[in-house]
């Protein structure tokens, strides 16, 4: 080496020092941010395996531990606290009720499947379809719109509608063209022509719908609406809707959506039959908890004539529910119950104001004739009358009365769900040529009454929330006490 060169190794010393401090501070810094994530990581995951040890603690609580004891009504919530490895999670149970969406949890008593109802509004002074079909003058140029809702409850989806009916009220005629289904919910209706197969008077309209039959999704509601001139005669108007199905039975709305021309109407309808309506006590009961329960039937008569009831048939909710009477009790005892008692009135039971323990004006009436249907686990009950006379519905011969009946029932269901009792009116009426003709409905049929999916009592589901820190895990929860079982549904982490 130069003695020149001497000052220029140093130099190169120097660099190679500065660039070594800039490597090793850069690695420096990605092993401590290293050792920092995995403390991270490793926190979020302790977090994570307590908040499901909570989820697990919940479940057991619902199960073995009396939580749905403490838990007695929609929105009532308990917490407790879990400790899993040092870290804390708080455990909250909430009752939410169970889904109450007016569909079945299981095929219905004939699994009627789609039930049609309908509405009506009017144009009574020839601006728009904004006025209600009450006291309309009984002059001409008033319209009715009704709008047809079909709606399936049933599980079963398979079977699809076929033909769509509609008997107008006597006078009335549809307005052509005016069919449509303004949600687009049922677009193939506007294009089928219908077809009177009743008379100019009394029109009886058909959709014939068999090239393409109408299919719907579980709990889906499909609409139309058309319109019809209005008779100008003082009188009460109502309309049917009935459907045709692929496999009975064929379903039907009952004379409802009511035109009134007139101050004074009639009180019911032109061979309106009966309809049915019921309410229970209780739209709660706990899992595995015995409960007496208090039904409440309505058979309200909307026929001009006086009817009698051929019969009453009540088909109680699959499982556990039994009917129960000081004569008649459940194999399982409970609470004593009261024997079956009906009156007939002007007005029907209104579980609003009325209450369902007062039995003022009932009379005591025999028990029902009980059947166990197997493949369907539950009981039917069967009214037939005294001697199988029936009884008047009108009880001064006036129409509007209602024949009132009140029975109870003692029940213990296990599993999360709603539970709907089924009733069946059967009176006698007039039913129409033309729609016994097409095969739609039969005599008795046409003026029987079905209730629906209503009056539902709930065994409720639960929400299940663990907290830990920032860290929230929740979802919903259904039982089943007969086997022991809970499922977790939606259960997410934010």
């Amino acid at each position: 080496m130069n003695r020149n060169e001497r000052g220029y190794i140093l130099i190169m010393v120097l660099i190679l020092m500065a660039v070594g401090t800039l490597a090793v501070i850069p690695t420096l810094n990605i092993v401590t941010s290293g050792f920092k994530s995995k403390q991270v990581q490793s926190q979020f995951l302790a977090a994570q395996y307590t908040s499901d040890a909570g989820a697990e603690f919940a479940l057991w609580q619902l199960l073995y531990g009396g939580a749905t004891s403490l838990l007695t009504g929609d929105g009532a919530q308990s917490s407790w606290t879990v400790s899993l490895n040092g870290v804390v999670a708080q455990v909250i149970i909430r009752e939410t009720g169970a889904t109450v969406d007016r569909t079945l949890q299981v095929p219905g008593a004939r699994d009627n499947r789609v039930r049609p109802s309908k509405t009506v509004v009017c144009d009574k002074d020839g601006d728009g379809f904004d006025d209600e079909c009450e006291d309309l003058p009984t002059n001409g140029g008033m319209k009715a719109r009704y709008t047809v809702y079909l709606e399936q409850v049933s599980p079963d989806t398979s079977v699809g509608i076929v033909a769509v009916y509609d008997e107008l009220p006597k006078g009335f005629a549809l307005v052509p063209g005016s069919v449509t289904s303004p949600d687009g919910s049922l677009p193939g209706i506007s294009t089928v022509t219908p077809v009177n197969i009743g008379s100019p008077s009394n029109q009886v309209w058909k959709w014939d719908l068999a090239a393409s039959p109408v299919y719907f999704q579980r709990g889906e509601v499909k609409k139309f609406t058309f319109d019809a001139t209005i008779n100008k005669s003082k009188d009460r108007y109502c309309n049917g809707v009935f459907l045709k199905l692929q496999a009975p039975p064929n379903e039907k709305s009952g004379k409802t959506a009511h035109v009134l021309v007139g101050t004074t109407p009639p009180e019911a309808c032109d061979s309106g039959g009966g309809e049915v309506v019921k309410y229970v006590d209780k739209s709660r009961t706990p899992p595995n908890t015995t409960t007496i329960l208090t039904y409440v039937v309505n058979v309200n008569s909307v026929d001009q004539n006086t009817l009698h009831i051929d019969r009453l048939k009540d088909v109680l909710p699959q499982g556990s529910f039994q009917y129960c009477s000081p004569t008649y009790p459940p194999p399982t005892q409970g609470p004593s119950c009261d024997p079956p008692m009906y009156r007939i009135a002007n007005t029907p039971f209104d579980p609003e104001p009325e209450n369902f323990s007062d039995v003022t004006g009932f009379t005591v009436w025999n028990d029902p004739l009980q059947t166990y249907l197997t493949a369907k686990d539950r009981w039917e009950l069967i009214w037939d009358g005294p001697g199988g006379a029936g009884w008047d519905i009108a009880a001064a011969g006036q129409a509007g009365d209602v024949f009132i009946l009140r029975f109870q029932v003692q029940a213990a269901p296990v599993k999360s769900g709603t539970y709907y009792n089924e009733v069946f009116a059967d009176v006698d009426c007039a039913a129409p040529q033309p729609l016994i003709t097409e095969g739609v409905t039969t005599a008795q049929e046409y003026c029987a009454s079905y209730s629906w999916p209503t009056g539902g009592v709930a065994v409720p589901s639960y929400d299940v929330r663990s907290v830990v820190g920032g860290i929230t895990a929740q979802g919903s929860v259904s039982l089943d006490m007969a086997t022991n079982t809970a499922q977790l549904i939606s259960w997410q982490v934010n």
